[in-house]
């Protein structure tokens, strides 16, 4: 008997977990060491996934990288400098982890990564920041490109502001609480953008982290 469900889920739409085959650091130079994985079938199309933030990263067996079949494609995560696993860390050292951390040099990672691993071309999929970072790598380096795939491309606008601040808790409120209880009671609506900013380049660096974290897992929840 074939079962109706009242709604489909995000999690419908992904297919299922799985553990990288291979990961490893590469070593792009200037004091940095990216960490990478290698998803699915070794033998299949080559897919890249090139993360949101900037500061984002992609974690083992997260969300992002299950938006493609692992019987067939053979799926690569990298996590830019100063971000996920990658060292040093902007948590950790944000000078360092800053110093040498440019769009240039984040696009001709990827060349360094398709190098390492052999790879003639491959398939280039961004998300968020991503979106942004994937076409300007494709401009540099169009040869090693077979198709770009791009989505949630955040432009900036005052409306999309409004939506990613004030108005996408709607949809998670019981995670938008969480985020919400480390933050002043008094605030109002238009006050967290200040609020937000302030906190996380506060003195108090383990409120910063504190308040950053919640917030990066207030957005992972919403968007992914």
């Amino acid at each position: 008997m074939i079962t109706i469900k009242d709604s489909i889920t995000a999690e419908d739409l992904r297919y299922p977990k799985s553990t990288p085959y291979d990961t490893g650091y590469l070593d792009v130079g200037n004091g940095h060491r990216l960490f990478y994985q290698q998803y699915g079938n070794p033998q299949g199309p080559v897919v890249l996934l090139v993360h949101g933030g900037p500061g984002s990263g992609i974690e083992i067996g997260d969300n992002y990288t299950r938006l493609h079949d692992p019987s067939y494609f053979r799926i690569i995560a990298i996590d830019q400098r100063g971000c996920g696993q990658s060292k040093p860390h902007v948590a950790v050292d944000t000078k360092k982890a800053l110093r040498n951390n440019t769009p240039d040099q984040l696009a001709d990672d990827f060349e360094l990564l398709r190098d390492h691993l052999n790879i003639d071309a491959w398939h280039v999929f961004g998300y968020s920041w991503g979106a942004c970072l994937a076409p300007y790598y494709a401009l540099r380096h169009p040869e090693h490109i077979l198709s770009m795939t791009i989505g949630g491309m955040w432009m900036h606008t005052p409306d999309e502001i409004d939506w990613y601040i004030n108005r996408m808790g709607l949809f998670f409120p019981e995670e938008e609480a969480k985020l919400l209880a480390l933050l002043p009671k008094t605030m109002k609506r238009f006050d967290r953008l200040d609020i937000l900013y302030k906190a996380i380049t506060g003195r108090d660096q383990k409120q910063a982290l504190k308040i950053a974290g919640a917030q990066g897992h207030f957005e992972h929840i919403c968007c992914y």
